[in-house]
């Protein structure tokens, strides 16, 4: 397999604009110097830089590539900004011009670790003050109803704009993911305190004064190339496996079996796995907003600072420093609703075969205050498990989901002989004998011509409930049924437990419950974590006691946002990869209800193992899960 090695954020970007003749007319000028027109301005295009795949980033983030095709460019753009000085904050950086650029890549040899080769082009700016200071956004693979930049608006006014618009295109006859820059730190993070040293975290890239970045023919504009950009994907990505699934503790029921039948090695017990997401978010931001945000956090006494990368990526030109200072990737943001609840429980849609699902969702991230499963975008699972010799739908009897009962008649066994065992029951069925019928045998098991009705399964819980008692005649037992009843037995049987059947049906759905999995069908739910145990190790012992109602990490505060802020969610640009790897029990029943504010950490946890976080360039982020 060819690996392709790139950037920690996706992309690198020395770009050089190109001017076309279509472009958006937003020239402009903050209004500092003459005014440069026509000039040209210059950036190298490089789709990717080289990043060997086992660098490794706060003990839980690693390096992968993913699919070539999410490196394709259909079109891209240079949105300029610009500031009346060099150290202005930069959301006031005013919008004053857009250039349309012309990616033209070409494909590297199969056995290069590269997807494309470099492309250097160059074109006119329109118009711009001399003395203004440019700051540079480059957005790739824009959809037709992204909005631009307005006249002079801000770069904070422009952050804030929430969209609707699918980030995963097909432009110019191809698939593209559409992206834009990366915010990156200008200090580490991991054992280093980024913060430390005036460590800033910029999103803009500084191209520096105009009339020292813009030239005024096209060979000076290529031999002085303003400055490089770093981009990474707009959308997250989550893909699943579910290679030699193991079955751990489970069991089918077995009369002669006390322990049950192991479904470990059991060939006749097979599996089809379907998956979705659920609590997708419909919004998001353009560009990744990571405005207002600690960058300082680490988990009790560790010293590991997680928001921040400890890896540089290579040193690129950057106008604002003579020695190509190093850059470091930031793992947090902000979305548009970050500080409220979700309100649409949106999903991916049908469920589809694990070998098959790739997901890129918008990103979703929410304080400690909201990490639960209302809010957390979950794996959906659908899993069907077939068992030979049963009625094709599974059971389980009062919450026990480690013993598999195969048929409504195993599973109601235990109910039906606490039933048969009653008086009522025993009286009720010498009350309906035939005329000149025999003395019972025992040898005959009359009790097993006793039967208990069942409901169709609750569509909230899967709980089937015992609303009937009555005779049966089932063909295996005729001969013993006509030895002792006839067909006015049944109306006997009924009169003559009348007044205590109502009774008896409240014992056995009291003491009885049982759910039944229609078609084997089995619901599981994964809240996708992000940090993970890795860098926010979640330490309770996995009961409620000890948790907050709302949430198990207890009242928002300092100490737990410094402890837990990012353990679950999604950032765009990180692959989360979660690798199914046992099951230790049935799920749900019925699908999962997205709506459900228990914490992500309340005492279901048991049903899933601790999670394995790595980032790939695609920063991918792997979770291994057992039911």
């Amino acid at each position: 397999m060819k690996h392709f090695k790139t950037m920690v954020g996706a992309l690198s970007l020395c770009l050089m604009a190109s001017c076309s003749n279509d472009e958006p007319n937003n020239a402009g000028s903050i209004g500092n110097g003459e005014i440069l027109e026509g000039g040209y301005i210059a950036l190298q295009l490089n789709l990717p830089q080289e990043l060997t795949a086992s660098r490794a980033e706060n003990g839980n983030v690693d390096f992968n590539d993913g699919e070539a095709w999410e490196y394709n460019v259909a079109n891209a753009q240079l949105y300029i900004f610009a500031t009346g000085t060099s150290n202005a904050a930069e959301g006031t950086a005013k919008f004053v011009e857009a250039v349309t650029l012309t990616p033209n890549f070409s494909n590297t040899p199969e056995d290069d670790d590269q997807i494309t080769a470099s492309q250097l082009t160059a074109g006119q700016v329109k118009e711009v003050g001399s003395e203004d200071y440019l700051w540079a956004l480059v957005v790739l693979n824009r959809p037709d109803n992204l909005p631009l930049p307005g006249e002079l608006e801000t770069f904070s006014t422009y952050l804030e704009k929430i969209v609707s618009t699918p980030f995963v295109n097909t432009l110019g006859g191809k698939k593209c993911i559409f992206m834009t820059n990366a915010p990156l730190s200008t200090q580490s993070g991991g054992g280093y305190n980024p913060t430390l040293n005036g460590g800033t975290i910029r999103t803009l890239v500084p191209l520096g004064q105009a009339k020292n970045a813009i030239y005024s023919t096209l060979q000076e504009a290529k031999d002085n190339k303003a400055g490089c950009i770093y981009v990474e994907r707009g959308v997250a990505k989550v893909t699943t496996t579910a290679d030699a699934v193991k079955f751990e503790g489970l069991t089918s029921y077995n009369p002669d079996n006390e322990d049950g039948d192991d479904w470990q090695g059991n060939s006749g017990i097979k599996t089809e796995i379907k998956v979705a997401l659920g609590n997708v978010n419909d919004q998001s931001y353009v560009v990744r907003n990571v405005n207002g945000l600690k960058w300082d956090l680490k988990a009790g006494n560790s010293s590991n600072y997680r928001m921040v990368g400890e890896n540089s990526m290579p040193a690129l030109y950057d106008p604002l420093h003579q020695n190509k200072p190093n850059r470091y990737r930031t793992y947090w943001c902000v979305d548009p609703n970050y500080d409220s609840e979700l309100t649409q429980h949106n999903t991916s849609g049908e469920f589809v075969s694990v070998k098959n699902a790739t997901f890129y969702p918008y990103e979703n991230t929410f304080p400690v205050a909201n990490m639960n499963y209302a809010n957390t975008t979950l794996l959906l699972l659908e899993v069907t498990f077939t068992l030979t010799g049963g009625d094709g739908n599974l059971y389980i009897l009062n919450d026990n989901s480690h013993v598999i009962y195969k048929t409504q008649f195993e599973v109601a066994s235990r109910a039906h002989a606490f039933l048969v065992a009653q008086p009522a029951i025993q009286d009720a069925m010498k009350a309906a004998v035939k005329e000149n019928a025999p003395a019972f045998d025992e040898s005959d098991n009359i009790a097993d011509l006793v039967y208990i009705g069942f409901t169709e399964p609750d569509p909230t819980t899967g709980v089937i409930t015992a609303n009937s008692i009555g005779l049966q005649k089932d063909p295996k037992l005729a001969n013993i049924f006509n030895k002792y009843f006839d067909e006015i037995s049944y109306d006997k049987f009924k009169a003559a437990i009348d007044g205590d059947a109502q009774m008896l049906l409240d014992r056995i759905n009291a003491n009885y419950e049982i759910k039944k999995y229609v078609g084997g069908k089995s619901y599981y739910e994964i809240p996708i974590m992000h940090f993970g145990d890795a860098t926010t190790p979640w330490t309770a012992n996995g009961t409620t006691s000890q948790m907050n109602v709302n949430s198990a990490y207890g009242p928002e505060s300092e100490q737990r946002t410094n402890d837990y802020l990012g353990r679950y969610g999604l950032v765009r640009n990180n692959w989360y990869e979660l690798n199914i790897k046992s099951f230790k029990q049935l799920g749900s029943p019925v699908p999962s209800n997205l709506t459900i504010k228990t914490s992500d950490d309340n005492n279901d946890i048991k049903k899933y193992i601790g999670v394995e976080l790595h980032i790939l360039s695609w920063a991918k982020r792997v979770q291994n899960v057992e039911f």
